[in-house]
């Protein structure tokens, strides 16, 4: 987890590892429910081995991360980018909630309008659908360019995606080619790019 740099992580004497990480002693104190009594609550005292991990992305402040995870043998910058891919399912709401079901004045609208249940899932297997066909062109688009399709903007994507239906060229026999075509020059810097550059 990211720590603030206003919390104290004293390192532990001869923990520093080779990737720059350290040991580091947390306490604290939580409720004891077999001790707490009558409304009374009773707490106990704990301590929490934990390494810290300070890194740095170019053009960012540097963050301290802590986690129970203590083997050397995964580096620092192995953990820095799962800390990082964790956020894939927030950014993946962000683009159907934001971007796919937004309206042309940039207003997100009643996405379910549907008053019955059985109508609901219907609509929402539609969006889920329409998003993941999305996904799947762009990873056939990236796959045959030898890309990363994680490197490849769905938003460009997408908006290349109505661009092409407003003129009418949105036909599925040619719809798998143009989002082939349209997705690879899509290519735009993202937080796993910049991963690249960083500096534990």
């Amino acid at each position: 987890m990211k720590v603030s740099s206003t919390v104290k992580l004293c390192a532990v004497p001869g923990s520093h590892m080779p990737d720059g990480s350290y040991l580091s002693v947390i306490k604290g104190k939580i409720e004891d429910p077999a001790g707490s009594a009558n409304g009374r609550k009773k707490w106990k005292k704990i301590e929490i081995v934990v390494r810290v991990i300070v890194f740095q992305i170019r053009g960012f402040r540097p963050v301290r991360l802590i986690t129970t995870i203590l083997d050397p043998a995964i580096t620092a910058k192995e953990i820095i980018k799962h800390y990082h891919k964790r956020w894939d399912i927030e950014i993946a709401y962000d683009e159907i909630k934001t971007h796919q079901c937004a309206t042309l004045r940039g207003q997100m609208p009643t996405i379910i309008r549907s008053k019955r249940a059985d109508l609901v899932e219907q609509e929402l297997y539609a969006i889920l659908i329409m998003y993941n066909l999305i996904r799947s062109l762009i990873h056939e688009a990236a796959s045959k360019h030898g890309k990363d399709p994680l490197l490849i903007s769905f938003l460009d994507s997408l908006g290349k995606m109505w661009e092409k239906w407003g003129q009418g060229k949105m036909e599925s026999g040619n719809c798998n080619q143009i989002l082939a075509e349209w997705s690879f020059c899509a290519n735009s810097p993202s937080r796993l790019a910049n991963l690249a550059s960083i500096s534990p």
